[in-house]
């Protein structure tokens, strides 16, 4: 079967809204197909978010975000290429430590922290091809949506639920999307967010995989929500006596539960990632570290990839200019009140899909009074 200018060559995944292939361009090179359904391909609102998302990943440049190669509707389906990230992502890794009985190395973790924010930093920062600014949220910041490479590439995907100020389809109000675990308290309550409800996203993800926790935790939506409102997480201290304190410290502030006292831009959050590798000396051998994991694993199309070498240059990483908005508005010339072990961050995870229609928390009687953590 062909779709566009790829082969399909086998199925990867399938989803509610899409699947997934392994696709061959003419040139040999191999990429991820995702098709939409067909009953989901006559949702008229289902389409239109679906092709705003693929359309979203065209304006898009950056290393740190999945590259999407080709969009287009075939047989009345829409379906977009992104390229092929030989790898897992975070939740998979989590899981594949803990069954290692070990833990993902603080260098590893915060150098992968940085990537993601270098992402999020550029696709806060786009523009529409008019010029316009995107003024973009991802609200699914996630452990599952972070992949890493076998190369020690790391990538941030799937703007499917991005609000931007181009897109065609809107939220209604009082209506919240995003994964309960991982919103914003604004976010939560359905209040006006901007960039920095994906800093203390980020900041849930840094949470998670340097201590192999839950950082907010519950057994439904509501419950995650309330927790994440409250601020009710247990610090990283108190669950490891030497968990780095200026790391901690970096979480507590990307957490905090109003915007202002949080990091103000994921650039600022790398800054600050940055500054606590300098001081502490960590390594951040993305792919020592994933060899060490998963060994020598083979590509997709059964090709045998080299081994790493054993001993890794790891090139020094450029800061953030303060201050400065290092990439602009210029368009592209031409994507915890209970803690538990990290074996718990399975695929039939329960906070793994989005919430894509919840309605926000009330604040008032029968309803949610913040407290716990102030940071």
């Amino acid at each position: 079967m062909r779709v566009g200018s790829y082969d399909l060559v086998r199925l990867l995944a399938r989803g509610g809204m899409a699947d997934i292939y392994l696709g061959r361009g003419a040139d040999g090179r191999l990429a991820a197909v995702k098709v939409m359904n067909r009953r989901r391909a006559l949702d008229a609102e289902a389409a239109a978010m679906f092709l705003d998302e693929t359309k979203l990943g065209m304006l898009f440049d950056h290393p740190n975000i999945v590259e999407t190669l080709e969009v287009g509707t075939e047989a009345g389906q829409p379906y977009c290429v992104m390229e092929l990230v030989h790898g897992v992502d975070l939740r998979a890794m989590l899981n594949a430590a803990a069954a290692a009985g070990t833990r993902i190395p603080y260098g590893v973790a915060v150098t992968m922290v940085i990537e993601v924010a270098a992402g999020l930093e550029h696709a806060h920062r786009r523009a529409a091809p008019d010029g316009t600014p995107l003024q973009l949220v991802h609200r699914d910041v996630s452990l599952s949506n972070v992949m890493v490479g076998h190369d020690g590439t790391v990538k941030i995907l799937d703007f499917g639920i991005a609000s931007t100020a181009v897109q065609t389809v809107h939220t209604a109000p009082g209506i919240v999307r995003g994964k309960a675990s991982y919103m914003a308290p604004e976010q939560c309550l359905a209040e006006a967010i901007d960039a920095r409800a994906d800093v203390f996203a980020l900041g849930v993800v840094l949470y998670e995989i340097t201590t192999g926790m839950r950082c907010f935790h519950g057994t439904s939506d509501f419950e995650r929500m309330v927790a994440v409102v409250r601020g009710a997480y247990h610090l990283p201290s108190a669950i490891y006596a030497d968990f780095p304190a200026e790391l901690e410290h970096v979480i507590a502030r990307a957490l905090a539960r109003c915007p202002d006292q949080r990091y103000q831009s994921c650039a600022e959050l790398a800054n600050a990632l940055a500054d606590v590798q300098l001081l502490h000396g960590w390594e951040g051998d993305i792919v020592g570290w994933m060899y060490s994991l998963y060994g020598q694993v083979p590509l997709p199309d059964g090709a045998a990839p080299a081994a790493p070498a054993a001993s890794l240059t790891i090139p020094a990483r450029p800061r953030f200019a303060r201050g400065t908005n290092s990439d602009g508005y210029e368009p592209r010339d031409t994507t915890m009140t209970r803690m538990e072990l990290a074996s718990d961050f399975g695929s039939s995870d329960e906070d793994d899909e989005p919430t894509r229609g919840t309605m926000r928390l009330r604040l008032g009687t029968n309803s949610i009074a913040p407290g716990g953590n102030t940071s």
